[in-house]
C-alpha cells in the first residue's frame, strides 16, 4: 500500500505577483528619469561653462579692443560662443519640456500611485505575518508555562522593578559606541544574585539591589550609587562588592570603580587593568564557584584570575 499526505496552508499566500510588477516598476522609472537625469545635468554644465568663458572674452575685448582687426576676430569669436550658447539654451528647453511631458504622462497613467499601493500592501502583508508569528509565539509560550506549572516545575518567577529604564535607554557605553539592550544587568557573588539598574528618577545613575530567593523571587535591599551607568563599559559583583569598568583603548579595559553593599563606600580610584583579546567587552561576570572573572569580548569568551 501507499501512505499519502495532503498539505493544507490556511495561511494567505505571499504576493509575489505584486512584488514582481513593484520591481519592475521601479526598475523602468530608474531606467527612464536616470538618463534623463544625466543628460539634464551635462547641459547645464555645459551651459555654465561658456557662459564663463563668454564673460571672460568680452572683458578681454573690453580691454584691447583695437578697433581694428583684432577687434573683428574677437567679435566673431564672441559671436560663435553666443550661437553655441542658444543651441545649448535650445536643447535644455527642449529637454525640460520633454521631462515635464513624461511627468504629466506618468501622473496620467497613475504609476507612481499603482507602484505606491501595490508597496503599501506588501508592507501591510509582512506586518501581518509578524503580528500573527509573535501572538503564536506568546501563546506557546503561555501553554509552555501553564503545562510546567501543572508538573510543579514552574513559577511565575516575576520581579517587579518599577519606572526601570529599558529598551536600550540606559546601556552601558564608552566614547565611540554603546552596547545595546544592556539597560539591565544580572550578576552573582558568594551571597547569591544581584541587579544593576537605572530608573528615571535617579538622573541616570545605577542602582544596585539583591534578589531574595522565593517562589517567586523578590527584590531584597536596595543601594542608590553617585556612578553615572552610561560612563561604564560593564559591571560584576564580587563578595558583595560591585565593581565597574571603563574603556582605556582597544587593548585595555579598567576597574576604575567599587560600591561597598556592608560600609555604603564608593570608590573611583580602583586602577586594575584588563588585558583584553578584543576591543570590546559585552559581558562581565564573576563566579563564586572557581573566583575566576569571565568576559565576554566581540564573540571570545576569556576568563581571568
Amino acid at each position: 500500500g501507499k501512505c499519502a499526505c495532503e498539505l493544507s496552508n490556511s495561511e494567505r499566500a505571499f504576493p509575489h505577483e505584486k512584488l514582481r510588477r513593484a520591481e519592475s516598476s521601479a526598475s523602468a522609472c530608474n531606467s527612464n528619469i536616470t538618463p534623463q537625469k544625466v543628460e539634464l545635468e551635462s547641459l547645464l554644465q555645459g551651459l555654465e561653462q561658456r557662459l564663463a568663458e563668454l564673460h571672460k572674452d568680452v572683458q578681454i575685448l573690453e580691454k584691447e579692443d583695437d578697433g581694428e582687426l583684432y577687434g573683428v576676430l574677437s567679435l566673431y569669436v564672441i559671436e560663435n560662443e553666443m550661437t553655441e550658447i542658444k543651441l545649448l539654451m535650445d536643447k535644455l528647453n527642449s529637454t525640460t519640456l520633454g521631462h515635464q511631458l513624461l511627468t504629466a504622462n506618468t501622473s496620467q497613467q497613475s504609476q507612481l500611485e499603482n507602484m505606491k499601493t501595490e508597496m503599501e500592501e506588501l508592507e501591510k502583508f509582512d506586518s501581518m505575518q509578524v503580528i500573527k508569528g509573535q501572538q503564536t509565539i506568546r501563546s506557546l509560550t503561555t501553554d509552555l508555562d501553564s503545562c510546567k506549572r501543572e508538573l510543579g516545575v514552574l513559577s511565575d518567577g516575576k520581579i517587579s522593578l518599577p519606572l526601570t529604564r529599558y529598551n536600550s535607554k540606559a546601556n552601558f557605553c564608552h566614547l565611540d559606541e554603546c552596547y545595546p539592550y544592556t539597560d539591565l544587568d544580572l550578576a552573582t557573588d558568594e551571597s547569591g544574585v544581584w541587579v544593576i539598574f537605572t530608573t528615571a528618577l535617579d538622573f541616570g545613575n545605577i542602582i544596585l539591589s539583591n534578589v531574595e530567593e522565593g517562589d517567586p523571587p523578590v527584590l531584597g535591599k536596595t543601594w542608590q550609587t553617585s556612578l553615572y551607568k552610561q560612563a561604564v563599559t560593564n559591571t560584576f559583583m564580587a563578595c558583595g562588592v560591585l565593581y565597574a569598568t571603563r574603556y582605556v583603548s582597544e587593548e585595555v579595559e579598567e576597574i576604575f570603580y567599587s560600591f561597598n553593599t556592608v560600609t555604603g563606600k564608593e570608590r573611583f580610584s580602583v586602577g586594575i587593568f584588563i588585558n583584553k583579546v578584543s576591543p570590546n567587552i559585552q559581558a562581565l561576570n564573576y563566579s563564586p564557584v572557581d573566583q575566576m572573572l569571565y568576559a565576554y569580548c566581540d564573540s571570545i569568551m576569556v576568563s581571568y584570575k
